[in-house]
């Protein structure tokens, strides 16, 4: 999908800083700043697709407009322009077509969702904030309704709304997969939150790990994997669920918090760890290992790296760091392995 390109002088600004790899054990690591759409501005990454590209919000160089969806492609980073008028606007998910959803908001109106495929916008309606596209082109995200907020559906050019787990209000739909199943959290009886994944026209509450009674799903694979977070009596904590059963993924050090964003088809999943005394770490999970993504980034490379929000297929990671005291969308791309 084609683009248009930003102006020189915005193009000049987005300038990449590449590190050498480093190896991890059997894996080395390069990583890239993604920029931002202006140059004192900041660059939060959404999403990754398999083929590489990025979205995001990063400040522009609009005032008033300081919140711009972005796409990061082959290098460049771009404003989608989605609409022009609005205030703020947010990219939050990328398919294989290079399909993007997200939301914008404007003075009169909380917020829209938007399609944007081949250049066009397609306004999914008042109210609405959409999360997740899959390869299919199924949209998962909420609506604002009179009696609260509704997860949903769309595909087909149809809205659906997903219900609600029994006894409660609110629905928040975070992720969907190639197969249709969808994840997010949603209120149960007790007023408390809790993850579910919504399979075969069922809302299923995957429930919390031991001592707590909150819990939120945030990614699924095309294995039906589940990553997110749920409180217990320590801390909130990632987990990992597959087969009926939720794993606490731990903290990194002597954190107190840790939450799972995203997840590949291989089971690897990253996210931030954390606590009150200072910024997150962005982590990598992977063969039973929780990794400080910092710590396979080779000496002085200037960046702090604070979330990690999403990998792919290819093992590419893209997340939310600081370098030179400014808040930056990042990509890590891994180089051969090695025996």
């Amino acid at each position: 999908m084609k683009f248009s390109k930003v102006s020189l002088a915005l193009a000049s600004l987005a300038i990449l800083i590449a590190t050498q790899p480093t190896r991890a054990g059997s894996q080395s690591y390069s990583i890239v700043d993604v920029g931002s759409l202006t140059q004192s501005g900041y660059g939060r990454a959404s999403d990754i697709n398999n083929l590489g590209q990025i979205v995001g919000t990063a400040t522009s160089t609009q005032r008033y407009y300081n919140n711009r969806a972005f796409i990061y492609d082959d290098g460049q980073i771009t404003d989608l322009g989605i609409p022009g008028k609005s205030i703020y606007s947010y990219a939050q998910s990328i398919n294989d077509s290079g399909d993007i959803v997200g939301y914008w908001t404007t003075p009169s109106e909380n917020s829209r969702a938007f399609l944007y495929s081949n250049q066009k916008i397609t306004n999914l309606g008042k109210d609405t904030y959409a999360q997740s596209i899959n390869n299919t082109g199924a949209i998962a995200g909420y609506v604002t309704t009179t009696n609260g907020k509704l997860a949903f559906v769309y595909s087909n050019g149809q809205m659906s709304n997903l219900g609600t787990l029994p006894g409660g209000v609110d629905s928040y739909a975070q992720a969907i997969n190639d197969f249709g199943d969808i994840v997010g959290y949603a209120e149960t009886a007790s007023g408390n939150y809790h993850a579910f994944v919504y399979r075969d026209g069922q809302m299923v509450d995957i429930g919390t790990l031991a001592g707590g009674d909150r819990s939120e799903a945030n990614g699924i694979n095309n294995s039906g994997h589940i990553v997110g977070y749920s409180s217990t009596a320590e801390g909130n904590r990632a987990f990992l669920y597959k087969e009926g059963r939720m794993i606490d993924l731990g903290t990194l050090d002597n954190n107190v918090n840790s939450v799972a964003y995203g997840i590949n088809d291989s089971g690897q999943v990253v996210g931030s760890s954390g606590n009150s005394r200072g910024p997150s770490v962005a982590f990598l999970y992977n063969n039973g290992k929780m990794i400080d993504l910092n710590s396979l980034l080779p000496k002085n490379s200037g960046w702090l790296l604070t979330e990690a929000r999403d990998i792919n297929n290819r093992g590419q990671i893209a997340g939310v760091g600081i370098i030179n005291g400014q808040n930056r969308a990042f990509l890590m791309n891994p180089t051969t392995s090695h025996p």
